[in-house]
């Protein structure tokens, strides 16, 4: 992925899209998405114009990565929707399950599937219950 194109996802800057032609297909080294860059870092804004932009490319938001770009809690086989529900981005939960509510979002390397391992009893966002 374009360095600047993974900065801009990461800050929100919508501008920056019209620069890129291949947005949909620039990974970074460790598979993720623009999609995944934005949801981790709570972009809800930026994500919903992914999504409008590129609404036939369903493939970003079941596109798992391959290992996480920082050296944290990140699992192979991540989804956009792994990433915005561990950072509790509720705002960019909803967004993402609004654009496919069929899409049955399965569970990455290590077994968890987006909500399994982020919703603990009691969590008050909507999308735990």
């Amino acid at each position: 992925m374009d360095p600047k194109l993974y900065k801009a996802a990461a800050d929100g800057n919508i501008d920056v899209l019209h620069l890129f032609d291949d947005i949909p297909y620039q990974l970074t080294p460790k598979g993720n998405t623009i999609l995944h860059i934005a949801a981790q870092f709570g972009q809800a804004e930026l994500v919903d114009k992914i999504l409008i932009q590129w609404p036939s490319l369903s493939s970003l938001l079941q596109q798992p990565n391959k290992k996480g770009d920082a050296e944290d809690e990140y699992e192979e086989g991540d989804t956009a929707l792994h990433e915005a529900v561990r950072y509790h981005h509720s705002e960019v939960v909803e967004l993402l399950i609004e654009e496919d509510p069929e899409f049955s979002y399965g569970a990455n390397s290590e077994g968890n599937t987006p909500l399994y391992k982020n919703c603990l009893p009691g969590d008050s966002e909507t999308w735990c219950r």
